[in-house]
């Protein structure tokens, strides 16, 4: 019977020490701010680890995503597992066996008038020569008008040779090269008659009016006509020799150009000598460097329609 009473208010103390905690001021300052100073402390901590997570996380998405095609096709992982990107970056020796032949390739145009100034200063004379100054810059640097389709080939060949590296057909590859030539062939067309309707026009503005050197400027303005007749070959010479470089080959143009540079050095050596002034001197010259620009058309044509097995099998050796 003793027990029962002693146990009884025990019972109650806690019961009221309870209430107090709940209800009582001095229950919720000491009871319940320990855990909230504890909460507090781990949400500090929580908002510090998910700043670093999301810094780091940031970082890797900077170098590389799993999402990203490269890191997919790599598969290589970082110290934590996350998949990143590798570029596979040119050797300065790759860059250089690509970009020693380019520039040889760039340089057809202007050895082609480095050949005629030099024939014709020799077999004809420091007159017709100096037709050539105004003559050659029409011709050459009014080719820049066209240069958007040298740089268009070569970046969508580019991309359709990307786009078919596991199809050995290449379709959009062929697609994109045919398509370039038969637009090179219609700009060349146009550009031509724009250089015979406005070559008067240009040259008076270069040398001046005809009547102070009548002689001169007649000669530079057959060289501008007789070169417009072949821009047509030119402009798709230089859309070929684009897409050559967008399919990374660089020997098969180098050959075509090195035998049009033949072609009208012998050109020059059998028509600047003439006496008749629309085949000899400057119109000579004109005519040597027609007849190569379409030779060299011919080649061109003719590599890309006997070659074709043989540029899939070096484009996917390369790939």
């Amino acid at each position: 019977g003793g027990g029962g009473p002693v146990d009884a208010p025990v019972a109650g103390a806690a019961t009221t020490r309870d209430a107090d905690g709940a209800n009582g001021p001095g229950g919720s300052s000491v009871d319940d701010d320990a855990p909230e100073v504890e909460t507090l402390g781990e949400g500090i901590g929580g908002v510090e680890k998910i700043s670093a997570l999301v810094e780091e996380h940031t970082e890797k998405v900077l170098v590389g995503s799993p999402t990203d095609d490269s890191a997919e096709k790599d598969g290589e992982t970082d110290d934590d597992g996350a998949e990143v990107a590798v570029i596979d970056a040119p050797s300065v020796r790759q860059i250089l066996r690509f970009a020693i032949p380019a520039i040889g390739v760039w340089l057809c145009s202007p050895i082609l008038s480095m050949i005629d100034t030099s024939a014709v200063g020799l077999l004809s004379g420091t007159a017709q020569q100096a037709a050539l100054n105004p003559a050659v810059s029409v011709t050459d640097y009014g080719g820049l008008l066209v240069a958007f389709m040298y740089t268009a080939t070569t970046n969508l060949v580019a991309a359709a040779r990307q786009t078919d590296q596991n199809d050995p057909n290449k379709p959009l590859t062929a697609w994109t090269l045919k398509s370039a030539l038969g637009l090179a062939l219609l700009v060349g067309v146009g550009f031509g008659l724009f250089l015979t309707v406005f070559a008067r026009v240009m040259l008076r503005a270069l040398i001046g009016n005809d009547s102070l050197d009548p002689f001169i400027f007649t000669a530079a303005l057959r060289y501008v006509r007789i070169r417009s007749l072949g821009m047509p070959a030119a402009v798709v010479i230089g859309t070929a020799q684009s897409a050559c470089l967008g399919m990374q080959d660089l020997k098969s143009p180098l050959y075509v150009l090195l035998a049009a540079a033949v072609i009208n050095f012998l050109g020059d050596a059998i028509f600047v000598r003439s006496a008749s002034p629309w085949i000899g001197g400057a119109a000579g010259a004109a005519w040597a460097t027609v007849f190569s620009q379409y030779a060299a058309l011919w080649m061109f044509l003719r590599w890309f329609k006997t070659e074709p097995g043989r540029t899939r099998s070096r484009i996917a050796e390369r790939m």
